[in-house]
């Protein structure tokens, strides 16, 4: 997965400025990882807990590129982009995500809502967008991966909802590679 905003919080005893402990940050980090902003924050702010909404957006490309091959996910069978729609319409609300998270995850609380859920297309690229409250470890993951399952005749949108409503079906979320999802933006009150 990559991040196009991340957002951490630490506590530190410095005379530094914000830009000064921005500048020495991005110092020492690999050319993969940059700093934006540095802002100081309220004592109770936690950069995990704090936040009300995630947005996280997922790219699949039919056109092969060595450019993008680590940032989509190349498939060569074009998808029904009304089918894709259909499902990303029926997890908008509160729902129990257990059958769309890692199946070895610990987390007891397995419900989450989502505000938006919805695919774009432009020409041979299209992303999938999806606002929660919060996620689950691979969530995102398994939702795309198994509309593209639907899309491909491998599932059924009746199987889909018993995925997500945790009916008993013989059929299991699929996951979809990691190189296509960012965590786009993160919202705080």
């Amino acid at each position: 997965m990559h991040a196009n905003q991340q957002t951490a919080n630490v506590i530190l005893d410095t005379n530094m400025t914000n830009i000064q402990i921005k500048k020495a940050i991005n110092s020492k980090l690999s050319k993969d990882i940059y700093i934006k902003d540095c802002t100081e924050v309220n004592k109770d702010f936690n950069s995990r807990f704090s936040a009300v909404r995630r947005e996280y957006i997922y790219y699949i490309t039919y056109d092969y590129s060595p450019m993008k091959r680590y940032y989509n996910w190349q498939i060569k069978q074009e998808l029904d982009f009304n089918l894709l729609n259909q499902c990303a319409d029926i997890i908008i609300g509160e729902n129990d995500f257990s059958l769309f998270s890692k199946a070895s995850s610990e987390t007891k609380n397995k419900i989450c809502k989502i505000y938006e859920s919805y695919w774009t297309i432009n020409n041979s690229n299209i992303s999938y967008t999806i606002i929660g409250s919060r996620f689950l470890q691979h969530m995102v993951r398994l939702i795309v991966g198994s509309m593209v399952e639907v899309c491909k005749n491998r599932m059924s949108i009746e199987e889909f909802k018993n995925i997500l409503n945790c009916k008993e079906t013989k059929k299991s979320a699929v996951r979809a590679p990691a190189r296509g999802l960012f965590l786009n933006k993160i919202y705080y009150e």
